[in-house]
C-alpha cells in the first residue's frame, strides 16, 4: 500500500514514516520545503498548496500537519491563522490526493475539536463537539470538512482524536513535566488526583497503521490512548522512577494554587494539571482490535531515556 504522509518531519510524522516503512507501507513523504531525503515531497504552505501540483498514484493519506496548538498565540487573529492551515489547508490536500487516486483520508485531529476536559465520564467520539478555543474550532471545523468532502468523492475516511501524545523529542508543556520531574525538586501537585488520557507517539503511529489496513475504520471517528489514564501525581512519580530518581510531592490543595496561577497568566497550564480529560478509545481497540503495544511505563522509559540522552537529566539518581 503507498501512502502518503502529510507533516512527515513532524514530531509524530517522523515515527510514523519510521514505523510504517519498517512493516512494509510504500512510504510518501510530504514536507513543507525539500531538504531531506529523496522520496520527499516539497508541498509547501498547504494553505497555498497549489491545484497543479500533482503527487504519484496513493492507495491513502495520513494526514499529519496542520498549525500547532498554542497557549498564548501572538497572531493577530488567531482563529484565522489556524483555519487558514488546518481546515483551507486540508482542503487543498484533500483535493490533491484525491486526483492522485487517493481511496482512504486518514485525519490526525486532536482532543481539543470535542472539548477541553470530562466531567461525567470519559468523552466518547460520538459526543457532541464542544471546542473552546480556536484551535479546537478549527479541528473540529477541519473534521467536518474531511467527512463532507470524502463522502462526497465516494472515499473512505477516518478521524483519530489523540489526547496529548508525548515521547522521545517531546517539546512543549510535556518536555517541561518530564525536567520538573526529574528535577528532585519539591512540587506542590501531590493532590493532583484527577485522571487524564495520553498516547505515546509510538501507540498512535501503530494505530494508523491497524486504521490503514482494517476496513472497518473507515467511516469512523475515533480516540486513541495509551489504555490507562493517569493522574498528574502519579504522572510525575512514574516519570521520575523512569529516571531512577524519587519524586518529591507536596500535597498542596487547588485551592490555594488556582488564584496565583491566574494572576502570573498560567490559569490554563493550571487546569491542564488538575482537570480531568479522560477519553473512550474502546471503539477503536473493539473495532480494530487493536491493542497499543507500548505500556504506559515502557513509553515512560524511552521517552526518560531520550531526554537523558539528550543531556537533560537533573540531579543524582534517588534525589
Amino acid at each position: 500500500m503507498r501512502v502518503a504522509i502529510s507533516g512527515a518531519r513532524g514530531f509524530v510524522g517522523r515515527r510514523t514514516v519510521r514505523d510504517l516503512g519498517a512493516a512494509g507501507f510504500d512510504v510518501v513523504p510530504l514536507v513543507r520545503r525539500s531538504g531531506g531525503t529523496d522520496d520527499e515531497i516539497a508541498v509547501g504552505d498547504l494553505a497555498e498548496l497549489a491545484p497543479t501540483l500533482a503527487l504519484p498514484a496513493i492507495d491513502a493519506c495520513l494526514h499529519l500537519a496542520g498549525r500547532a496548538h498554542k497557549l498564548n498565540d501572538a497572531a493577530e487573529d488567531p482563529l484565522a491563522a489556524y483555519r487558514s492551515t488546518n481546515v483551507e489547508g486540508t482542503r487543498r490536500l484533500l483535493d490533491t490526493v484525491i486526483r492522485a487516486g487517493c481511496r482512504h483520508f486518514v485525519y490526525v485531529s486532536s482532543v481539543k475539536a470535542a472539548g477541553e476536559r470530562s466531567t461525567a465520564g470519559p468523552l466518547h467520539p460520538d459526543d457532541p463537539m464542544h471546542p473552546e478555543d480556536p484551535y479546537g474550532v478549527s479541528k473540529a471545523e477541519a473534521e467536518m470538512l474531511v467527512r463532507e468532502t470524502c463522502d462526497a468523492a465516494g472515499i473512505g475516511w477516518t478521524i483519530l482524536r489523540p489526547p496529548l501524545v508525548y515521547g522521545p523529542g517531546v517539546a512543549a508543556n510535556f518536555h517541561r513535566l518530564l525536567r520538573l520531574a526529574l528535577s528532585g525538586l519539591p512540587l506542590p501537585l501531590g493532590a493532583a488526583t484527577n485522571r487524564r488520557s495520553m498516547v505515546f507517539v509510538g501507540n498512535l503511529a501503530d494505530a494508523m497503521r491497524a486504521v490503514l489496513t482494517t476496513p472497518e475504520s473507515r467511516g469512523r471517528t475515533f480516540y486513541v490512548t495509551d489504555g490507562e489514564d493517569v493522574s498528574t501525581a502519579d504522572l510525575i512519580r512514574r516519570i521520575a522512577r523512569a529516571g531512577g530518581k524519587r519524586a518529591w510531592l507536596l500535597p498542596v490543595p487547588r485551592t490555594l494554587l488556582a488564584l496565583p496561577a491566574r494572576l502570573v497568566g498560567k490559569g490554563g497550564e493550571f487546569r491542564r494539571l488538575f482537570d480531568d480529560l479522560q477519553v473512550d478509545a474502546r471503539p477503536l481497540r473493539e473495532a480494530l482490535h487493536w491493542t497499543p503495544p507500548y505500556s504506559v511505563d515502557q513509553a515512560l522509559q524511552l521517552t526518560v531515556a531520550g531526554l537523558q540522552g539528550q543531556g537533560g537529566g537533573a540531579g543524582p539518581a534517588g534525589q
